[in-house]
């Protein structure tokens, strides 16, 4: 049996629960998820260090046979 894999990464504003049933409706199987938080600096030209923000990021780990 050979499988094919996907990985998706999705921001906490998207909506996963949609997307997650549209790729299980292609035959798409979850096999795991890692949440991990992303920092990034925006640059705002005014100050030499810029803003700083903090995202919480979703991949997820999927399978389906081929």
């Amino acid at each position: 049996m050979a499988w094919e894999y996907k990985i998706v990464t999705s921001a906490e504003d998207a909506d996963d629960e949609t997307m997650l049933n549209e790729l299980g409706g292609e035959g798409w199987e979850l096999v795991s998820v890692q949440i991990s938080e992303v920092t990034y600096v925006e640059e705002n030209g005014e100050s030499e260090e810029g803003d700083e923000f903090v995202e919480e990021v979703a991949t997820y780990y999927l399978k389906r046979q081929k």
